[in-house]
């Protein structure tokens, strides 16, 4: 389509071949920007799709929920608080309203309905599970 615009043109060919350059050019600048437009931290877009999983109430092998999990918080069901929390990668982190920095409780994993929270404590390594409630 480009090439019989420009041969019905009544210009020189270093001209023609200029306004076929240009048609190029930004055909490939809109194609380059189209595709710019996807969030390119790795690291956010892990910590969503883990949000998303581990969103939901959580408790023991017996009995009811211990805890809720939501976007940018968790409830406990017992004491019926709620405490701002956040992760960063794989890393849960709450923060408490007595502390003044954040407690991080370390990685978290999901396999199923089973929730695995890796904890690093003063060199003592333990794993805590907790199971998804409905």
């Amino acid at each position: 389509m480009c090439w019989i615009l420009l041969s019905e043109m009544k210009s020189s060919k270093p001209e023609q071949m200029r306004i076929l350059f240009y048609i190029v050019f930004l055909q490939v600048c809109f194609v380059a920007c189209s595709y710019n437009n996807q969030p390119t931290d790795p690291d956010k877009l892990y910590s969503d799709s883990l949000w998303n999983v581990i969103s939901g109430k959580w408790g023991g092998v017996t009995g009811d929920a211990v805890f809720e999990i939501r976007k940018d918080s968790i409830t406990y069901s017992e004491e019926g608080m709620v405490y701002p929390c956040w992760l960063k990668k794989d890393t849960f982190s709450l923060k408490f309203p007595d502390r003044d920095t954040a407690t991080v409780f370390g990685r978290l994993g999901v396999s199923g309905d089973t929730l695995k929270i890796f904890e690093n404590y003063n060199g003592y390594k333990t794993t805590t599970f907790a199971f998804r409630k409905k």
